[in-house]
C-alpha cells in the first residue's frame, strides 16, 4: 500500500501490473483484492474497483476500508439504492 502513495516512483500501469500480480499470487486473501481495488479507483476504472472490493469484502466482512471505499463508489456513481444494500448487508456487516 506504501508503493501507491505520492511519492511513488511507479506509474499507475505498474502499480496495476503489481496489484494483478498480487491477486494472482494471493487469491484467498481479502487485502490483495482492496490493493487492486484501490489501484483500479486510481485508474477511474470505478466499475472494476467497486468488483474487486465487493470480492474483498466478501472474503472478509470485517475488512472496514474496503466496505467504506465499496460504498464511496456506489455513492460517486449514483448507485444509492447499491450502496444502501451493501451497508445494509448481514455479511458486510458481520451479521
Amino acid at each position: 500500500m506504501t508503493l501507491m502513495g505520492p511519492k511513488s516512483p511507479y506509474s499507475n500501469a505498474q502499480l496495476l501490473e503489481l496489484a494483478n500480480i498480487l491477486v494472482e499470487v494471493h487469491p484467498r486473501i481479502a487485502e490483495s483484492h482492496m490493493a487492486k481495488g484501490q489501484v483500479l479507483w486510481l485508474n477511474e476504472d470505478k466499475t472494476a474497483a467497486q468488483s474487486s472490493l465487493a470480492v474483498a469484502v466478501s472474503m472478509n466482512p470485517y475488512q472496514i476500508d474496503a466496505w467504506r471505499m465499496l460504498m464511496s463508489l456506489d455513492m460517486d456513481k449514483g448507485e444509492f439504492d447499491q450502496a444502501i444494500a451493501h451497508g445494509g448487508s448481514p455479511t458486510l456487516c458481520g451479521q
